[in-house]
């Protein structure tokens, strides 16, 4: 994932617009029954490329939806892999946010 984040960084804007384009008019979900493999599918809650509505589409996925999933990927494409100090340190300085200690305790 790493070599992906480091390429994309390194990638023209007009190409990633481009495939973004391209991806967005493209569908295969006419030919989704004819898959006879497994399928493990992670996909966000209001994913629009793949949306999690219908997994019977599949006949043979596992579908995972996943909540907050542009979060989870916006951090890591900002912050890089978050090793143990890195998380830790993020941790703490978001625990001393004045907005964080004003929340009531069970919240934090």
């Amino acid at each position: 994932m790493e070599q992906v984040r480091e390429h994309l960084l390194k990638s023209e804007a007009s190409e990633i617009a481009t495939f973004v384009s391209w991806m967005s008019r493209t569908s295969v979900i006419d030919g989704l029954p004819f898959f006879d493999v497994p399928v493990f599918n992670m996909t966000g809650a209001h994913d629009a490329i793949v949306p999690p509505s219908d997994p019977s589409l599949l006949p043979r996925v596992h579908t995972v939806i996943l909540d907050k999933v542009d979060r989870l990927i916006s951090t890591f494409l900002l912050f890089g892999p978050l090793t143990p100090p890195r998380k830790q340190s993020l941790t703490n300085r978001a625990r001393s946010h004045p907005l964080v200690n004003a929340m009531p305790a069970g919240i934090k």
